[in-house]
Parts: C-alpha cells; sequence; structure tokens
C-alpha cells in the first residue's frame, strides 16, 4: 500500500486520487473492464468509508483499511449485481458455497478457514476478512 499521508499528518485526498492509486494497489480492479468495477461504485464506498474510518482510531492504517473496505463492498455490489442480472432478484448476494457437483464430481471447500465467527458478512471476501483482522487488531471491533 502506498503512503497516503500528507505533510500535516492528516489522511486527505481527492477520490479520484484515491481511484487511481486503489486501482494500482489492487490490480485486480483495474479499468480493463470498466463495467466491472466502476468508478462511481468505488467512488460511493470511499466516501462511505471516509466517514466511517476515524484518523484517530487508525492512524497510519487508514488508508489500507479504507482500501479493504472498499474492495469488499465493490466486490459484494458486483455479486448483487450478477445475482440480479442472472434473475436472482432475492437481494442475498454470494453465499460461501461448501460443496458442488456437476453430474459426477463433486468438490467441497472448507469455509471455515481463515473466517472470524464475529466478523459476519466481512467473511464473504477476502478483502472483508483482512479488513476485519485489521479492525480486531486495532480494537475498533465494535464499531464495525
Amino acid at each position: 500500500m502506498s503512503d497516503w499521508q500528507g505533510t500535516d499528518g492528516l489522511f486527505i485526498i481527492k477520490v479520484t486520487e484515491f481511484s487511481e492509486q486503489f486501482r494500482i494497489d489492487f490490480l485486480e480492479f483495474t479499468h480493463s473492464n470498466p463495467e466491472k468495477y466502476t468508478d462511481s461504485s468505488i467512488f460511493f464506498w470511499y466516501q462511505v468509508g471516509e466517514k466511517l474510518l476515524s484518523v484517530k482510531r487508525w492512524g497510519d492504517l487508514r488508508m489500507m483499511g479504507l482500501e479493504l473496505y472498499v474492495a469488499h463492498k465493490i466486490t459484494l455490489a458486483y455479486n448483487l449485481q450478477q445475482d440480479a442480472l442472472s434473475g436472482n432478484r432475492t437481494g442475498r448476494g454470494v453465499r460461501l458455497t461448501s460443496n458442488e457437483s456437476v453430474g459426477d464430481v463433486s468438490v467441497a471447500y472448507d469455509n471455515q478457514v481463515g473466517m472470524d465467527e464475529n466478523a459476519k458478512d466481512w467473511n464473504l471476501t477476502m478483502y472483508g476478512r483482512q479488513f476485519y483482522s485489521l479492525v480486531r487488531v486495532l480494537g475498533i471491533a465494535a464499531q464495525v
């Protein structure tokens, strides 16, 4: 992650700069498929995260937390959009699948590895799990 700290010690950044740096730090969200992870989606969740992640509590880790927060939220939003496009209008989004079968072939996954039972929807993406891990380290789990 990049050093986003300004000369005055505050994390001050424009949304467009955030989007550019976010796409550098998380290459999987690059502009190669702009319809998949739009700037407007990144901007929206950045603005929400800006309000929720306190500079005082997060300190030097704030931008890392903000990027993980945005990655988690836009991944969930994209998954919900894909569900809706496929006809699933329940609003449930992605659920962790423990097994899948196609014909005679079956595969099972251990979804408990790396998960925190208190993390709720933060468990649904790898970004959410990393974010929640930072939250716990910082001692601010009650605020998430």
